[in-house]
C-alpha cells in the first residue's frame, strides 16, 4: 500500500508542472467603476465615451471605450457600465441604438499558447446575437478573427488556428476586443480568458484525482 501511494505521489508530482490552467484576461471583478453613455450627432451627442483604470487584469490596466453606430432619438442612449461588485461589465442599447463596446489590454510578451489554445468570452446574458471581433497582436504585428455571438449565456471561443498563421501566441503583447450590437440588444460579459486543450484538462483532471485518492487512503 505505502508503496503504491509512492508512485501515486510521484505521478501527480511530474503531472503537475506539465498541465497549464487557463490565463486569465480579466474577471471583471475589480477596477473603478464605469458608466459611460453615448448618443447620435443628430441628438447632440457625444458619439463616443471611453475609460482607463487600474485593474487585476492581465497588463494592470483595462480600457474601454463605447462608440454610437446608428440611431436616432434625443432620450435614447447607448450605455456601458461596470461595478466590481457585480462581476460583469454591462453593454446596453436603448430601442433602435445601436453601438460598439471595445475593450483593450496591453502587457508584456505573454505565452498564450501555454494556457490552451483559444480565447474565451464568457457572456452571463445576451438578448440578441452581437458581431464579435478579437484583434491579436505580437509587437511585430496584429491578426483579427470576428465571430457572431448567439443570444443568451454563451461562451464564444476564439481558437487561436483561426487567426493568421503569422500571430504569435507564444509572445502576445495586446489583446482588443469589439462587442457590435444588434439594435436594441444588451450584453453582460463576465470573463476573458484562454481554455486549455481538452487533454490538458484531462491531465489535470487526473492529477486531482490521483491527490484526492492519497488522501483518502491517508485518512482510512
Amino acid at each position: 500500500m505505502k508503496a503504491s501511494a509512492g508512485i501515486l505521489v510521484i505521478c501527480a508530482l511530474f503531472l503537475a508542472p506539465a498541465a497549464h490552467a487557463g490565463l486569465i484576461i480579466d474577471e471583471f471583478d475589480s477596477g473603478a467603476i464605469v458608466d459611460l453613455s453615448t448618443r447620435s450627432a443628430g441628438a447632440g451627442g457625444p458619439t463616443s465615451d471611453s475609460a482607463s483604470c487600474a485593474a487585476s487584469v492581465l497588463g494592470g490596466t483595462r480600457n474601454v471605450l463605447l462608440k454610437y453606430d446608428s440611431g436616432t432619438g434625443y432620450e435614447k442612449y447607448n450605455r456601458a457600465t461596470f461595478d466590481p461588485a457585480d462581476g460583469f461589465m454591462s453593454f446596453s442599447n436603448d430601442t433602435d441604438m445601436d453601438g460598439t463596446l471595445t475593450l483593450t489590454y496591453s502587457f508584456s510578451a505573454t505565452n498564450f499558447a501555454a494556457g490552451g489554445d483559444r480565447i474565451q468570452i464568457a457572456f452571463l446574458g445576451s438578448d440578441l446575437g452581437s458581431t464579435v471581433t478579437m484583434t491579436v497582436g505580437d509587437g511585430a504585428g496584429v491578426s483579427s478573427l470576428s465571430h457572431l455571438s448567439p443570444s443568451g449565456p454563451n461562451d464564444l471561443d476564439f481558437y487561436y488556428s483561426g487567426f493568421s498563421p503569422g500571430a504569435d501566441f507564444h509572445a502576445l503583447t495586446s489583446l482588443k476586443i469589439e462587442i457590435a450590437s444588434a439594435a436594441s440588444g444588451d450584453y453582460d460579459i463576465t470573463a476573458i480568458q484562454t481554455v486549455p486543450e481538452p487533454a490538458t484538462l484531462a491531465v489535470l483532471g487526473l492529477g486531482g484525482g490521483i491527490l484526492g485518492l492519497i488522501r483518502r487512503r491517508r485518512i482510512a
